[in-house]
């Protein structure tokens, strides 16, 4: 099952992850259950607009849920010494998963998770 919040809306995030732990209680198949995981974009690069990461990051431990931040814009510029949206909130440890690009501020191929 896959759920879309609305742009940068807690609310809605908080509404999606209340559907999901629900979802989650219900085990798969094979036993497991479900593990529920936010994505965001770090910088959406169409506006410059940050994600609230620190939000995100409450609600995920408020719903057991994982959290995994693409900081193809963030990384080389935020953050101490270009560490990205992540250090930049003081959140190491905090997300799960950090991708990004580095054809963006390193200007090499390639990227990183």
């Amino acid at each position: 099952n896959k759920f879309a919040y609305a742009h940068s809306d807690m609310s809605d995030l908080e509404s999606k992850l209340a559907a999901a732990s629900e979802l989650q209680k219900k085990p798969k198949p094979n036993g497991e259950h479900p593990l529920i995981l936010i994505i965001t974009d770090g910088v959406f690069s169409m506006d410059g607009d940050l994600a609230p990461l620190p939000k995100i990051v409450e609600l995920a431990k408020k719903y057991d849920a994982l959290t995994m931040v693409d900081d193809a814009h963030g990384e080389g510029v935020l953050g101490k010494g270009g560490r990205g949206l992540v250090n930049h909130f003081g959140l190491e440890g905090e997300v799960d998963i950090e991708i990004g690009s580095l054809s963006k501020a390193f200007s090499v191929m390639g990227g990183f998770i």
